[in-house]
């Protein structure tokens, strides 16, 4: 319920993730994105985010990932992705719009 360190967590995440240094991060921040967006009243936003995700890369953001996929309808759509998240498609497409929505909020 403390919007302003969610925000601040997710942007430290976001803005480090978006440098593209570990695997498959920008997955799980996107997913971070989608679940801030969702909070927000700003479901459109929260599924693009989503389905940019890609697949989480542990256990707690690939189950978060799901969860949030049945909140927002998307469910059947999201797990018709591939799931490997060293796939380079993936990866980059998730990283891609990290980055495009890090810019967008001025966090680069």
């Amino acid at each position: 319920n403390d919007l302003e360190t969610a925000t601040t967590f997710i942007r430290r995440h976001a803005t480090r993730a978006s440098l593209g240094l570990l695997r498959a991060e920008s997955n799980d921040s996107m997913m971070l994105l989608a679940g801030l967006a969702h909070h927000q009243g700003d479901d459109p936003a929260a599924r693009q985010f989503l389905l940019n995700a890609f697949n989480g890369r542990h256990p707690g953001t690939i189950a978060y990932g799901r969860h949030l996929a049945r909140q927002l309808g998307i469910f059947d759509v999201y797990m018709s992705q591939p799931d490997d998240p060293d796939d380079p498609v993936g990866a980059t497409r998730s990283l891609h719009a990290l980055r495009a929505e890090v810019a967008r909020r001025g966090w680069d």
